[in-house]
Formats: C-alpha cells, sequence, structure tokens
C-alpha cells in the first residue's frame, strides 16, 4: 500500500515476496490482473483491490470481508474517487500504516477546506 500512485497506491499487498522486494527498494508495477494474493486464495483482499480500481461493488460487502485493521481503507476510496463527502475518522484498531493512509485523507480534505 501507497507505493504507487492512486488508485494502485491504496491497494493491498500481500504477497511475501513481493513485500520484501519492496523492503529491498525493488518498486514493480502490480500484476496486470490487478488480484494481488487471489493465488493464494484472499478473496477478501482481490475483491477489495478490484474495487480499488472500480469502485462499483457494494462497499459494505467488500469492508465486511476484510480484517478491521485493514477495512477503513474502504471508505478512504469513497472519499479519494469522489463517493464520500468527507474521509473517514480515523480507526485505532487500523494498523499503523493505513491510520496514517487516513490521516492523509484527512489532512487533505482539511488543506482543501482551508
Amino acid at each position: 500500500m501507497g507505493i504507487h500512485a492512486f488508485p494502485l497506491g491504496l491497494r493491498l499487498i500481500v504477497d511475501e515476496t513481493d513485500r520484501a522486494a519492496l523492503l529491498a527498494g525493488s518498486v514493480r508495477e502490480p500484476s496486470a490482473d490487478g488480484e494481488a494474493g487471489a493465488d493464494q486464495g484472499l478473496d477478501a483482499v482481490a475483491a477489495y483491490n478490484a474495487f480499488v480500481l472500480d469502485p462499483t461493488a457494494d462497499p459494505s460487502a467488500i469492508r465486511a470481508g476484510l480484517p478491521r485493521s485493514v477495512a477503513v481503507l474502504v471508505d478512504v476510496v469513497l472519499y479519494t474517487v469522489g463517493l464520500a463527502d468527507t474521509p473517514p475518522p480515523v480507526d485505532e484498531a487500523a494498523a499503523p500504516e493505513v491510520r496514517a493512509v487516513v490521516l492523509a485523507a484527512l489532512a487533505g480534505a482539511a488543506t482543501e477546506a482551508g
């Protein structure tokens, strides 16, 4: 998450090989199928990643399939693409890097509001 520009930057990278390569400084484009982790049976992550690229699915269903530590990202996507008027509040149960993404959305909204 956060390695690529929007919308790809909001996708979750769950493949340990990809994660290790990113930590080593190798930034590569995600696979063309847009389904990071699908080959590992991570259907909820694959559904979320598809939602990032095309946010027309039911956000409640996408959110419900994700662990609470990342579920707020659904609301960040909705705000970022203009389907929500305000960014979500920070969820203290979210992973630290997810809270950072939410805080960035809140900061952008505050800047835009003056």
